[in-house]
């Protein structure tokens, strides 16, 4: 575990690459970057069962594990053979933007002729946070990709109907299963209805010591399936369907 956190991240350039190939398998990102990676904005360090990741025409050393999370064990909670994972040391060199309606996440372009919502970002360790309103109340969140559900503090969610269960897991905590319910999320001018898990305890506790009370999932791609991620300029945009 000690390697995974303390190993230096080094890049190198590699061949220019404009795009790669994402998909997503049980709503979670997968992009071929030199094998297949979970793309993860809500981790701040990637990892490889080799060592290294293609990533925006740069090569990348990473770790091997994280927090003793590997690729072995990453590919059976996901459901999908993993090489590794996409963290915020790597995905923060530069813009990117994600492309579901073409399956596609490019390096070299942006959706410029379309309206779309920017969302401003704190990045902390590289994760982007960013302020929503979700049940009517402003709150800190986390925007993570590597998330399937989002998930808000469970004193929240106390008095609103659950409307079934989820099976997922998080790097640390491994797998849970949570109760869903449907909560109004605004973003912008947009108020969307979402499925939202409940945080697990040991969960909510790290959150909130970094002043977080959600985590956003890749649901919302279902209703803005290209979203750029900017983080030298700390803001996503968001693109709804075309």
């Amino acid at each position: 575990m000690a390697d995974a956190l303390s190993r230096p991240q080094r890049s190198r350039l590699s061949l220019v690459v404009l795009s790669v190939s994402v998909e997503v398998v049980d709503g979670h990102l997968v992009a071929e970057a030199g094998g297949r990676f979970l793309l993860d904005t809500g981790s701040p360090m990637s990892f490889a069962r080799t060592g290294e990741v293609v990533w925006a025409g740069r090569d990348h050393e990473v770790a091997t594990n994280l927090l003793g999370l590997d690729s072995p064990e990453l590919s059976d909670l996901v459901g999908t053979p993993l090489d590794g994972l996409l963290g915020g040391d790597v995905l923060g060199e530069s813009p990117f933007t994600v492309d579901l309606e073409r399956s596609t996440c490019f390096f070299d372009e942006t959706p410029t002729d379309r309206d779309g919502i920017e969302l401003q970002l704190r990045l902390v360790l590289g994760v982007p946070f960013a302020s929503l309103e979700i049940d009517g109340l402003p709150t800190a969140t986390c925007i993570d990709t590597g998330a399937k559900l989002s998930y808000l503090e469970r004193g929240r969610l106390a008095g609103t109907e659950v409307v079934g269960e989820a099976d997922d897991f998080y790097p640390g905590l491994g797998a849970f299963r949570t109760a869903i319910h449907e909560v109004p999320v605004r973003i912008a001018a947009s108020t969307l209805t979402l499925r939202i898990g409940e945080l697990p305890d040991a969960l909510a506790v790290q959150l909130s010591m970094l002043g977080l009370a959600a985590i956003l999932g890749t649901e919302i791609l279902d209703h803005f399936p290209t979203v750029t991620f900017d983080y030298p300029a700390s803001v996503a945009r968001l693109y709804p369907l075309n």
